[in-house]
Formats: C-alpha cells, sequence, structure tokens
C-alpha cells in the first residue's frame, strides 16, 4: 500500500498543473453552455488537495477498493453548479449528456439526510481532444456535480450539524437519533416543498408574459 500510496501521490505532483488546465478548460466550456442557456447558477472548481487525496486512497483500501495508479482516480479534478432551479439543472443534465462525447458515467445521489445531486464522471471527447489546445488533456477525467442551491446550502447545515457534530451530540445516541429525525421532517416538510413550489411559480411567472 505504502509504494503505491506513494507512487500515485508522486505523480500527481508531477501532473498536477495539467490537471488545473483541464479543470479549467472544462469550467469554461459548462459556463460557456450555461450562459446559452440563459440559466441561474453559480460554478465552482478545484483540484483535490494532496492531504485529501492521501486521506481518500487510505479509507478506500479499509474499504475494500485499491488504487494502483493515478488514472484511477476520477475525481481529481471537480466542478460543481448550484442552479437555482431543480428544473433548469434537469434540463442541463439533458443538454450536457449529448454535448459530452467522451467517457461518461452518471449517478444520481440521493440520501435521506437531504443531499440530493447528479454526478458526472466524463471527459473531453476525440473531436476536441483533436484540436492542438485540448490535446494535452487526452484521458484525464473530472466530476461534475450537479445540484440546487436549496439542496446543496441544506447539505452543508446537515454535514456541520451531524458530522461536523457542531451541536456535540454524538456521544449522545438518542439526541443523535433526535437530531437526524427531526432534520428529515425539516427536509420533507420545507425545503422539499420550496424548491417544487419555486419551480411552480416561475412557470406561472413565465405564463404571464
Amino acid at each position: 500500500m505504502q509504494s503505491n500510496l506513494k507512487k500515485i501521490l508522486d505523480d500527481f505532483k508531477d501532473k498536477r498543473s495539467i490537471y488545473e488546465e483541464f479543470c479549467l478548460a472544462m469550467y469554461k466550456f459548462l459556463d460557456s453552455m450555461l450562459v446559452i442557456d440563459g440559466c441561474k447558477y453559480q460554478i465552482f472548481y478545484r483540484i483535490k488537495e494532496f492531504d485529501k487525496l492521501e486521506e481518500k486512497i487510505i479509507r478506500k483500501e479499509k474499504e475494500g477498493i485499491v488504487y494502483t495508479n493515478l488514472e484511477e482516480l476520477e475525481d481529481l479534478a471537480g466542478l460543481r453548479i448550484l442552479f437555482y432551479l431543480e428544473s433548469d439543472k434537469d434540463k442541463f443534465v439533458k443538454k450536457l449528456l449529448s454535448e459530452l462525447t467522451g467517457d461518461v458515467t452518471i449517478k444520481n445521489h440521493k440520501k435521506l439526510s437531504g443531499y440530493e445531486a447528479t454526478h458526472i464522471i466524463t471527459s473531453f471527447g476525440e473531436k476536441r481532444i483533436s484540436l492542438s489546445e485540448y490535446s494535452k488533456f487526452e484521458g484525464l477525467k473530472c466530476e461534475i456535480q450537479l445540484t440546487s442551491i436549496l439542496h446543496h446550502a441544506w447539505s452543508e447545515i446537515e454535514h456541520d450539524m451531524i458530522y461536523k457534530d457542531t451541536l456535540g451530540v454524538k456521544n449522545s445516541k438518542v439526541k443523535s437519533v433526535f437530531i437526524k429525525k427531526e432534520m428529515k421532517k425539516i427536509l420533507s416538510n420545507y425545503l422539499i416543498k420550496a424548491s417544487t413550489e419555486l419551480d411552480n411559480l416561475v412557470k406561472k411567472i413565465k405564463k404571464r408574459k
């Protein structure tokens, strides 16, 4: 494990700059599509930090997943798009899948805790890679996370309160179960309803134009 870990980390250190260029190129590609679509959104991109990469490799090995080379890690370059409307997110996912011609893996994540998003692992297709300015990105993959601002905000709150334990309830099983139950109730009664109502409001406004 130690030899693999060092090899992967050293390889990433050598290739980090090309991953940064790749991530920026994908960011510009996605941003231009979003502008054309007229969506209300926020878009962010990042390269995985070395300590996070090391932690992931060690954690995954404990789960039975062993990485032997850098190319097996598909989220070294990551992008997140936050949509104001759930309907805009769903529409953009369909368009994105029609535009991406490289390898594509799509997963819909929906957790009881409130995190709801579409994760896409992809790369630039042959047509774009054939262009001189993109040829250096051949074989590189990134993870694109798409979610609504409401679900993103909720997942941040849930992460702090439960996983970071800002309320100090981890040592009490009764309190921990209680807070998870109550947060699930808030999610169901307010957040999901608010997301649906917001979409409906926008539809009504567009009909009246």
